[in-house]
């Protein structure tokens, strides 16, 4: 008669270095994700969309890098919490994912302010990008 405890049992992830090595990076593209998609709501939102003044265009997207920011801010801690045990080098990626991310969004922060402080109010209503066109042969 065999008798199987429950640890031999339940199924354990392979520990091979390459399978250690894809699951930190899935963790890590998986951590920063919603970082990089708030600064791709900031790019489209603050410098694309035009139909306000240059002060409301940026503040329309860096509420929107904010948002998304505090969604993944939230989240990504407890999903690496909850692979811990059963994924470790998961959610050591989800972390390092995490962490790029919030410096991302900071440096982000950090220098659109100041700018955002300076830019003009009163309805041109192009988009924020034409004012940053260089006319030249490119």
């Amino acid at each position: 008669m065999c008798v199987t405890s429950v640890d031999e049992s339940t199924p354990t992830a392979v520990t091979r270095p390459e399978n250690r090595f894809g699951q930190v990076c899935s963790g890590f593209a998986a951590g920063a994700f919603g970082f990089l998609l708030g600064v791709w709501a900031f790019v489209h939102l603050g410098l694309f969309v035009g139909q306000a003044d240059y002060a409301d265009q940026m503040a329309t997207g860096l509420a929107a890098l904010v948002l998304c920011a505090a969604v993944a801010v939230a989240a990504v801690p407890i999903l690496a919490w909850r692979d811990r045990r059963r994924r470790p080098a998961r959610s050591l990626g989800l972390l390092l994912g995490w962490l790029a991310g919030l410096l991302i969004v900071a440096n982000v922060l950090i220098v659109l302010l100041p700018i955002a402080e300076t830019l003009p109010s009163g309805c041109t209503c192009d988009p924020l990008i034409e004012r940053l066109r260089i006319s030249g042969p490119f």
